[in-house]
This record gives structure tokens, sequence and C-alpha cells, in this order.
């Protein structure tokens, strides 16, 4: 029976419809495809219409006709065992593209009562919409488990040769729809896209399909994303669609593809490389944001910092839409690229504060608009730049992921306790909501990826807040305090070259100083301490620094902490800048450092009062006496 399956037959009416032929090459392909789009590249109207197919057999569209009539999963199921021996290869994709239409339309009968809006009062999302989804999975669930399903994905796969571009994309969007990850037909599928003599539908199926393969975890498939990547570069424009399409993929990829991203970068910036173009929708400006930030690429810091501009400029139109996640994910991103924008940060902690109180005073967390995860997102990035008040900003946030610590995942766990790290105000106000979080450490595997940070907790917990009850489990913090020396090449300071190098600096300067000083009470060694005077000052050499504004940030900011809260007054150095310093390409910063170091600083003791300033000596020795 299976021998009666013929190969799909619409590659001549799509050629002669688009004007494909077949190339030695994908990128060859997908520009000639992309050739005949001439206008705006972020205008939707550009967009070119959907293909029409066209059947060159009267058997296979009269098949495809009776599928796409079907309303029910099991009708779908059985079309395929009684009408196999008459199906062609592209009635075989129409019967996929309807199982995944029918599963979802089954998922969707149930009674869906939400309502936008972020007012609780004028949501009833829990319910509905968690037993839609419930109700999707177990359809999905009992569908892989059908012999005729897994004999529709056997029959795709075995005639994947004879699939063009568009059956490929329909094909990948209907598993990505199911949610059913196929890693050997998929794989068979990309062996596909290497044929020479591939036809390619258009640039826009392209990046569906790259998208499709990058959901399915194909992530290295560097031959196939470097020859896509070359033909977006060469392609005169796209459409807003066809960019989110890119970020999606692309933006998702191990390694970084510079020519789609320069290609991107140059058609959402303005000619001064700093505001986006106008007209980009609000899902698009997040997605930029998310897709350039995941490589850490200094070249992409110019489109990360104009999405955080507009959403600055522009924080209300996000509100009004109930685009709470979108604003938090661009702060996300800057936190990922290690970019500080205090004022797009402090809008967004503003606007999300009231969201968490109202949370607090309706209690519903599983249908809340913003989520614990993006509310953890939204606390480690505002405090890793120290950006906003403690008690009136995150305070709200942290009463309300311990009112719903039940739902709290692993690493929402983690991100909130680094917030309370950052934030010593913190500390003692919410002892008992961080026995809470803490025991939500090292129940899973999260903490795996996390070890450096949960080192840095345990230093934490021993140093600020040693009255907390729940301690981190000493299996896993001897693992977590192994990486944080691992971290630091050892137990003295993380950068000895460069102290070393410094050091010989301040020696051609006649600046007395010793090198490698352990701080007491602490696990800190300091690099460099300069020994005239009285006022205890270190020089420190530091690795996790704001790139845009060259301040102390995350782990940094907790070192230099700790140091201060010991009397010392402490000169952060960027091993970076350090390092070009050094070799003599930076000399405006060996200035700067020269004319730090000669300056005498106001001291700074703490005491249960705070912070109190003594600026004359004769003021610190009765202190002292």
């Amino acid at each position: 029976m299976m021998n009666r399956l013929r190969p799909r037959q619409l590659v001549t009416a799509i050629r002669a419809r688009t004007g494909c032929r077949p190339f030695s090459g994908i990128a060859a392909s997908v520009a000639s495809a992309a050739r005949p789009s001439e206008e705006s590249s972020t205008n939707e109207a550009s967009k070119a219409p959907p293909p029409v197919e066209v059947y060159l057999n009267p058997i296979c569209q009269q098949m495809d006709s009776k599928l796409r009539k079907l309303t029910t999963t099991e009708e779908v199921l059985t079309a395929i065992i009684t009408h196999r021996g008459v199906m062609f290869v592209q009635n075989l994709v129409t019967a996929m593209e309807m199982l995944a239409h029918t599963v979802d339309d089954e998922a969707g009968h149930l009674v869906d009562v939400t309502r936008k809006g972020r007012h609780l009062m004028d949501q009833v999302m829990s319910a509905a919409v968690e037993d839609k989804e419930t109700r999707k999975n177990m359809l999905v669930n009992d569908l892989t488990k059908d012999a005729r399903y897994k004999l529709l994905l056997r029959d795709i796969g075995e005639y994947a040769d004879s699939l063009d571009t568009r059956a490929i994309a329909d094909v990948l969007g209907s598993l990505q729809s199911l949610g059913h990850r196929q890693f050997t037909l998929c794989g068979k599928l990309l062996r596909t896209l290497y044929k020479p003599g591939l036809s390619v539908d258009s640039l826009h199926t392209m990046l569906e399909i790259a998208g499709g393969l990058q959901w399915m975890g194909f992530i290295r498939a560097h031959k196939f994303y470097a020859s896509l990547a070359l033909a977006v570069s060469r392609a005169p424009g796209l459409t807003m669609e066809e960019i989110g399409l890119g970020m999606r993929a692309f933006g998702r990829l191990e390694s970084v593809h510079p020519l789609f991203f320069e290609k991107v970068s140059s058609l959402v910036l303005q000619n001064d490389g700093k505001t986006l173009v106008p007209g980009l929708s609000l899902e698009l400006i997040t997605s930029l944001a998310i897709g350039f930030s995941k490589h850490r690429f200094p070249a992409h810091d110019s489109v990360i910092l104009a999405c955080a501009d507009y959403l600055a400029n522009n924080i209300e139109e996000f509100a009004e839409k109930d685009m709470f996640k979108e604003m938090i994910a661009i702060v996300a991103a800057l936190d990922n690229h290690q970019l500080a924008h205090p004022t797009a940060m402090t809008k967004v902690l503003h606007s999300c504060v009231p969201v968490a109180k109202e949370g607090l005073t309706w209690g519903e967390p599983m249908g809340h608009v913003i989520g614990l995860s993006s509310f953890g997102d939204l606390l480690q990035a505002c405090a890793n730049f120290s950006v906003g008040e403690a008690l009136a900003h995150y305070s709200p946030i942290i009463e309300y992921m311990v009112e719903h610590v039940d739902y709290v995942q692993e690493d929402t766990a983690i991100k909130a306790l680094w917030a309370t790290c950052l934030m010593p105000e913190l500390q003692s106000r919410h002892e008992y909501g961080m026995t809470l979080l803490l025991r939500k450490l090292c129940s899973g595997t999260g903490w795996e990826s996390e070890k450096l940070r949960v080192g840095w907790m345990w230093i934490c917990q021993a140093i600020d807040f040693p009255y907390v009850d729940h301690l981190i489990p000493k299996v896993f913090a001897a693992d977590c305090i192994r990486e944080w020396i691992k971290s630091r090449e050892g137990y003295s300071v993380p950068f000895a070259f460069l102290c070393e190098e410094l050091s010989k600096v301040l020696t051609a300067y006649e600046i007395p100083h010793e090198t490698c000083v352990h701080i007491e009470d602490t696990p800190y060694v300091a690099d460099i301490v300069l020994t005239e005077g009285i006022q205890k000052r270190a020089i420190v050499i530091l690795s996790e620094f704001s790139r845009n504004t060259d301040e102390p940030i995350g782990s940094a900011a907790i070192q230099v902490r700790h140091m201060k809260e010991r009397g010392w007054h402490v000169i952060a150095l960027n091993s970076r800048r350090c390092r070009e310093m050094l070799e003599g390409l930076n000399s405006s910063s060996l200035q700067a450092l020269m004319a730090r170091v000669h300056r005498e600083e106001p001291l700074t003791f703490f005491t249960n009062k705070g912070h109190v300033r003594y600026k004359e000596e004769e003021d610190v020795h009765r202190l002292v006496a």
C-alpha cells in the first residue's frame, strides 16, 4: 500500500507563480525568492500574499478538500488509514496540519471566560485557561500514543525528500502547534534543506522553517542558518513579520550570526544609530530586545538601548495593553547584556509594584497578569543595577512571592534571594520570607546552572543575615563554594597578573602600597592596599561591571559593599579597562586612577544609625579612642 504514495505535485506551479528556480545552495535560492521585495522593510502592507495551492492531479485536490472538511481528530486519524492508498505526499502534509488544527479546536471547546484587563476583578483566568491547556496536553498525549499518528509521521519522514520548503514549514508548524518534538523526522527535513536543487518558496517560508528547527532543538545547524543569514543580508528589505520570525529563530541559537543581526539593525535603527524607526509594534520591539541580548555581542548594544529608550518614553502604551511581561523582558535583556538604563528600569518597577500590591489584595497567583517568574526577572535585573528603593519597590514584590511561595519555582526563588543579597534593607524586613525561599533552593536541578550565584548567596548569608534559620544544605553549599573559588582562580585575587602589573605602575609613581591583602572577616583579598595615610584604602580589580556606565554590578557590588561596611574606601577597577590601561591603550584611565589614589576621600563608618562621615583627622582619632 505504501507503494501507491506519490510525490507532491505542485512544484512546477509554485515555481511558475513565485519565479523560484532550483539553485545550488540555500543562500542563492532564498536570495532569488526575496528579490521581488523592494518596499519598506518594516511596512506590513508589503507582506507577500499567501501561496495559492495549485493541484496538477484532481485526485490529490479532492483528497485535500476532503481532509480540510474533517472537524475532529478521530476523523482525520481514520482518514489516514481508510484513504491511505490514494494519498499523495501533499495530502500527508495536509493531514498533519488538520491534526494540529482539530486538537487546538477541541481543546478550546471549554467555556473560556477570560477577559483582558489587569484588574483581577475583571479576570477569571485561572480555571478556564488552565483547563484549556490541560485539555490540550491530554489530547496531544493521547495523539502521540496513537499508532495512526505514528504511521503518518513515518510516511512523511519516508518521503521527506519529495517535500518543498512550503511543505516543510507546514510540517514544522504543525508539530510546534502540537508541542511534539520529533527529532528523527526533523533531521530528515533538515537533510532535505541541504539538497542542491531545492526550490525555495520565499524568504518568509525559510524564516518559518528556521524558527521551527530552532524550537525543535536544532540550534547548531550552522550550514543552514549561516546560508539563511547570508540570504537575509542580501535581501533588499524585510517586513515586520519576517523580522519577528527571524528574531525568534536567530535570537535563540547557540552561536551568533552577525550578517543577520547587522541587516536587522540597519532596518530598525534610524540614521543616528540610537533611535528605533517609527511604526514598529510593541511585540516586535520586545522580540528585538530579547534576540539581540542572547549572545552578549557588543555590536548589539545600540539596538538594546534603543528598545529601552522606546520603553522609557512609551511606558504608558505598554501598561495600557497589559504588556507587563514584555516590559520586564526588555529590562531582563538589559540585565543580560549588562547595560544600565536607570530610567527604563525605574519606570517599569513603578508600573509593576501596584500590580503586585493588587495581587496581595486578591491573592490569585496563577491568573496574574505578570506571573511569579516575570517578577523574579524584574527583581534580579533592577537589584543588579541598584535601581529603585528597597522597601518601597522591592518589598511588595517579595511579599507577593512569599504569599504564593508554593507556586514559586526554584530558579525564581534564586532570583528573589539574589535581590535580597544586593539590597541589605530587605534582609531584616523579610527574614521569614527568606527562610521559605531558601527552602526552595536545591529542591530541584535549577541550582546547578547557578552554582556561582548560590555560592555568593552562601557568603552573603554568613556575613549579612546569619540569623535566618534555614541554611543551604552543606552538600550543595560545598559544591557552590568550589565553583566560587574556581571563578576566582583560587583563594587569592581573581586577576593576579593584573595585580602584579598594577603594582609595578604604582611603584614607578612612588606610591606606597601592599599587594594581596586579606580583608578581615571576609573571604576577599584586596589586590592593592594603599598604606599612605590613616584611611583604609584598597584597589580591587573586578569583572562584573556595567558596560555603558562602568559601575560595579551584581557580585562586584556585593564585594564592594562588604568591604565598605568594614571601613574600607574601595577603588573598583574594571578588569577589561585595567588591562587596556596597563597595555597603554587607555592613558585617560591611568590618569583618573592616579587622581583617585592621591585624593583623600571622606571616611565612612557604618554605625547603628547608618552612614556617618568624618572629614577631620582629629574626629577620627576621637572616635577610635
